[in-house]
């Protein structure tokens, strides 16, 4: 695909999607709509209402540019520039770990379950972009929270997500390790604590697809003990903020359930696994008490 070409919309689309499919990325169509709508700032729907129309030579140079850097197997948030999370904007580079399509479900079933007129304390261990934390405090209006990650980068990034969001007075992103925290840290009114820590293994990382392996932190991915070690502390240091009847909910790698529930009995009273779109059991809600906040 040449910018000296007259080329129309649906010409740059075929030709983009089979370049990208023969470079090995999935769903190339659909990611060769994302950087039309965001080139050409539309819609997908005008996108193919006009795709006889020419596009700017100027235009095309955009598009070409990032279709070969996804071609490079450049996670395409990053190319972007964001990703929407829960219906907010994320910005997304290098800096933390893209937000997954997993994590946005845990998300909404945290939501599913509280009510509007939440009005606590919301901690995220391990923030990376913030955008769990953005998108709780954003719905829940009567809630604060604060983000940690022992990341400066991070915590970088997650402050310019802060930046014109709903929650903005609200919360806040601080730098600290989760094995440094404790009540006197924080205060004794965390009501939620909410965290997706590292639970792959070394094995898992490396053969993973070059968009996680080359440009995701391998530290917010990566766990010792068989992907297990940094789940088996957050479970630990999420019982020791929390108040009596307050929630932790944390997403786990596939297969993972079974091995966490010994630690789990450690530190809660009650404990279940929600299972993902893909009917994995992949995140864990624990309470102190016998019951959960909703029962």
């Amino acid at each position: 695909m040449k910018s000296k070409d007259r080329l129309t919309i649906i010409e740059i689309i075929n030709k983009s999607t089979d370049f990208l499919t023969s470079k090995g990325v999935e769903n190339s169509k659909s990611e060769v709509e994302w950087i039309l709508t965001s080139v050409l700032e539309t819609s997908k729907f005008e996108i193919y209402l006009n795709h006889e129309n020419l596009v700017p030579a100027d235009k095309v140079d955009s598009i070409r540019n990032m279709v070969m850097k996804r071609g490079k197997r450049i996670p395409l948030q990053h190319i972007l520039g964001n990703t929407m999370f829960c219906g907010t904007s994320i910005a997304c580079d290098g800096r933390a770990l893209v937000p997954r399509m997993e994590t946005e479900q845990m998300v909404g079933q945290i939501l599913d379950r509280f009510n509007e007129s939440f009005d606590g304390h919301v901690v995220d261990l391990g923030t990376g972009t913030g955008a769990i934390l953005l998108s709780l405090c954003n719905a829940l209006e009567h809630s604060i929270g604060t983000g940690f990650d022992k990341s400066q980068n991070a915590i970088e990034l997650a402050r310019e997500n802060l930046r014109g969001k709903i929650c903005e007075n609200r919360v806040c992103f601080e730098l600290m390790d989760w094995n440094d925290l404790t009540p006197k840290t924080l205060g004794d009114s965390i009501h939620l604590v909410v965290s997706n820590p590292p639970y792959l293994t070394e094995h898992e990382w490396s053969d993973s697809m070059p968009e996680v392996w080359e440009h995701d932190p391998k530290s917010a991915l990566v766990a010792e003990e068989n992907g297990l070690a940094d789940i088996f502390k957050v479970i630990e240091v999420s019982s020791i903020l929390l108040v009596n009847g307050g929630l932790f909910v944390m997403e786990i790698g596939k297969g993972q359930a079974k091995k966490i529930e010994d630690q789990v009995k450690l530190f809660y009273s009650r404990f279940e696994f929600s299972k993902d779109l893909h009917g994995v059991r992949r995140f864990l809600w624990a309470s102190k008490d016998s019951k959960f906040p909703w029962d």
